[in-house]
């Protein structure tokens, strides 16, 4: 029932926000959300406790889905809602990608935020509003595994970038390290990477106000 109640929450204030903004990119946005949402609400759905945060702030809602090269070279999807800390996702399915792949397979995560922001009191706003990246399927699992157990400081994605390049930096329940995306070769490759790392040690190397698990 709470993971219901959290949803329904999620959705309500989707439809409170719509009123604020006509843009397609942002109503295409939503309607994602909406539609994963009704899926989730009528299958048994998961938690995993994940802090998402983008150039030193937190993201409190996004969507996005989780990919994995399944049985006989299938790519395989699963949708999800990141809310308020927490990444929502059909259970079956997640299970599924447990048992059919190695620890080592990597996993593609896709997360997408708020696109634009527009209000009576905002401007456009432009920048980065997806990125994608790899994990290791045991680093999901250890979350799904020992998601009563996990401290808040040890399950998050923590996002810089410049431009389309990004960093992202995680600490899963048992290991932590960073992906770049840096769509450039040679020296300018080089620099960014230095860039983003300074950004990135800028951003959160005096640690960030992590959201409450409730």
């Amino acid at each position: 029932m709470r993971r219901l109640f959290i949803l329904m929450l999620l959705f309500m204030s989707m439809s409170l926000t719509n009123a604020y903004g006509q843009h397609p990119d942002l109503m295409n946005w939503y309607d994602t959300i909406k539609n994963t949402f009704s899926s989730l609400r009528n299958t048994e759905n998961i938690l995993i406790k994940k802090e998402v945060l983008y150039n030193g702030s937190i993201i409190p809602v996004a969507q996005g889905n989780l990919s994995y090269c399944g049985e006989h070279g299938k790519t395989v999807t699963i949708p999800f809602i990141y809310s308020y800390g927490r990444i929502v996702v059909e259970k079956s399915i997640f299970e599924r990608m447990i048992s059919e792949i190695k620890d080592s397979s990597k996993v593609s995560v896709y997360i997408a935020f708020q696109p634009i922001r527009i209000s009576y009191e905002q401007k456009k706003e432009e920048g980065l509003t997806a990125v994608l990246f790899d994990v290791r399927k045991r680093n999901l699992n250890d979350l799904y595994l020992n998601n009563d157990k996990i401290l808040l400081l040890k399950s998050y994605w923590a996002i810089a970038a410049i431009d389309d390049c990004y960093k992202v930096s995680f600490m899963d329940y048992s290991l932590g390290g960073w992906y770049y995306h840096i769509p450039y070769k040679n020296k300018k490759k080089i620099r960014l990477e230095k860039k983003l790392d300074r950004l990135s040690f800028k951003q959160y190397h005096r640690g960030f106000n992590l959201l409450n698990y409730f």
